[in-house]
């Protein structure tokens, strides 16, 4: 996955259309895509900010370290399991699920909470890292 995922963004390189962020399905795949703007002599976040999905152990660790929403297996779990006994004891089951999520918030991105609103602001700028 690292290797697609650095291949991909080489691409984006070398077409010269490289985003301003990067969010990816999964965290592994913005290691790799880190590691490829690191090739690049660009920096994360500033040059180009990178989230991913899923919060493994190392993203913690990483440098910088990786922003991430953790998809809270456990909750998930426990509120399938939930729906799954109503199903086989006949009682009524909700088919449309909100799954919680936590937002996990690193150095890989540059994000100011609105103490206010509580509305995230990007403090970075939208221009292209590369020309």
């Amino acid at each position: 996955m690292l290797i697609f995922v650095y291949d991909a963004m080489e691409k984006l390189f070398k077409n010269k259309s490289v985003p301003r962020a990067i969010i990816s399905a999964y965290d592994d795949m913005a290691i790799g895509a880190i590691r490829c703007i690191f090739d690049h002599a660009l920096k994360v976040p500033d040059d180009i900010a990178v989230m991913g999905l899923d919060n493994i152990k190392e993203s913690a660790y990483l440098v910088p370290s990786l922003s991430t929403a953790d998809s809270l297996t456990k909750e998930k779990c426990r509120i399938i399991s939930n729906e799954l006994i109503n199903k086989i004891t006949g009682k009524s089951v909700n088919y449309n699920v909100n799954f919680p999520c936590k937002l996990i918030l690193r150095e890989s991105t540059r994000f100011q909470i609105s103490a206010k609103s509580g509305i995230f602001h990007d403090l970075l700028k939208f221009e292209s890292p590369i020309s």
